[in-house]
């Protein structure tokens, strides 16, 4: 797994450029979010995210895939 879009081997020059952007683009928009949940709210990102845990344990595949 590559650490950034910029070390990916397996990416064209042009898909590393779109990633790179793409990250510019989300990181401008987690920063706005952030300093709304800053108001002494715990952030998303470190929340257990127990529906899709839910969701998960419901689902066969996940069991398929455990066993194979």
């Amino acid at each position: 797994m590559a650490d950034s879009p910029g070390t990916a081997w397996f990416l064209s020059r042009r898909e590393r450029k779109i990633a790179q952007l793409r990250l510019r683009k989300e990181g401008h928009q987690s920063k706005v979010s952030n300093e709304k949940t800053q108001a002494g709210k715990q952030d998303t990102a470190t929340r257990m995210d127990w529906h899709g845990v839910a969701q998960t344990l419901k689902d066969p595949k996940a069991y398929i895939t455990a066993v194979c």
